[in-house]
C-alpha cells in the first residue's frame, strides 16, 4: 500500500512539473558541412553562397514550423501544423512558419531567403518568421505567390500579426496571418480596383473596390440630375427670403458636401513593387 502511494506522489510530482512548465517541441536540425551542404538539387555551391548555406539551418521541408525560439507549446504547434498544412493542400502553395531568438544573418530578409532557398521548400511559397532578436516579423513569397501578395496586401496582414505578436499572443498571430493569407488566395490576383483592404485580429479580411473614372462620372451626373430637380420643384413654394441665411437649403448642403467629398477623396494604394518581401519592425 505504501509503495503505491509512492508511485502515486511521483506522478503527482511529474504533472506538476509539466504544468508550469511549457513544453515546446524541438526542431530537428542537421549538420551542414562542405563534404555535405544538404542543399536542394537545383542550388549551385560557389564562394559567394559558401558561408550563406552554411550558416543557414538544414532541416526536414516536411515540418513546416520551426520554433526555434520556443515560443509554441507542444499543443500549439500541433494545432497550427493542421492549420498550415490545410493551407498547402488547399492552395497548393508551400508554407512555413519559423521563430528564432538570434538572428546569424545581416537582416530578417537575409534569413527567410536563405533559410527558404536553402531547404527544399516548394517553387511557390510564404515563409513568416518571427524575429525575437532584431523585434520584427517578416514575411517573404515566392514564385506563384508574388503576385497574390502585393504590398497592399501584405502590410495591412503584418500589421496585424505584429500587434499580436507584441502582446505575446504567438500562436494567435500565426493563427491569424494563416487565415489572411488563406482568404486572399481564395480572392485570387489584386484585381485594378483593389483599393482598400482591412484585416480583423482574427485574420479574416475585407477588400474595397474603388469605382472607375465612368462609374464616378455617372454618379455625379445623376447626383447633379437630382440636385437641379429638387430646386426647381422647391422653387415654385418657395417664400422671399429676409435674409441672405435663408437662401441656404441644410438638406441641399449636405448632398453637396458628401457629393464633394467622393469625388476629390482618394484612397492610398500601394503600388506593385515587384519585390517577393515586407517586413514589420517594433519601434
Amino acid at each position: 500500500m505504501m509503495k503505491k502511494f509512492r508511485i502515486l506522489i511521483s506522478f503527482l510530482i511529474v504533472g506538476l512539473c509539466f504544468s508550469f512548465f511549457n513544453v515546446n517541441a524541438s526542431t530537428r536540425v542537421n549538420t551542414r558541412t562542405e563534404g555535405n551542404y544538404l542543399v536542394p538539387p537545383d542550388v549551385i555551391v560557389a564562394e559567394s553562397n559558401k558561408n550563406a548555406i552554411l550558416s543557414t539551418p538544414a532541416v526536414n521541408a516536411d515540418e513546416k514550423i520551426y520554433d526555434f525560439a520556443d515560443l509554441l507549446t507542444d499543443g500549439e504547434e500541433e494545432a497550427l501544423y493542421k492549420y498550415v498544412k490545410h493551407f498547402i493542400d488547399k492552395t497548393k502553395i508551400d508554407y512555413v512558419v519559423v521563430t528564432i531568438s538570434k538572428n546569424n544573418k545581416g537582416s530578417s530578409k537575409d534569413y527567410t531567403r536563405d533559410f527558404y532557398n536553402y531547404n527544399n521548400f516548394g517553387n511557390d511559397g510564404i515563409i513568416l518568421l518571427i524575429d525575437r532578436d532584431y523585434k520584427g516579423i517578416y514575411m517573404t513569397t515566392n514564385g506563384r505567390a508574388i503576385e497574390l501578395f502585393p504590398d497592399s496586401r501584405m502590410e495591412p496582414i503584418l500589421k496585424n500579426t505584429f500587434l499580436l505578436t507584441k502582446e505575446k499572443k504567438f500562436f494567435e498571430a500565426c493563427k491569424s496571418f494563416t487565415t489572411s493569407i488563406s482568404e486572399f488566395v481564395k480572392i485570387g490576383v489584386v484585381s485594378d480596383d483593389e483599393e482598400v483592404v482591412k484585416v480583423a485580429q482574427d485574420g479574416t479580411v475585407k477588400v474595397s473596390k474603388s469605382l472607375h473614372l465612368l462609374d464616378v462620372f455617372v454618379f455625379a451626373l445623376v447626383g447633379t440630375a437630382v440636385i437641379i430637380g429638387i430646386l426647381i420643384l422647391s422653387s415654385r413654394t418657395v417664400k422671399k427670403a429676409t435674409s441672405a441665411n435663408d437662401f441656404l437649403n441644410k438638406d441641399t448642403m449636405k448632398i453637396i458636401d458628401i457629393s464633394e467629398m467622393f469625388l476629390g477623396s482618394r484612397t492610398f494604394k500601394a503600388p506593385l513593387s515587384g519585390g517577393a518581401t515586407h517586413n514589420s519592425k517594433q519601434k
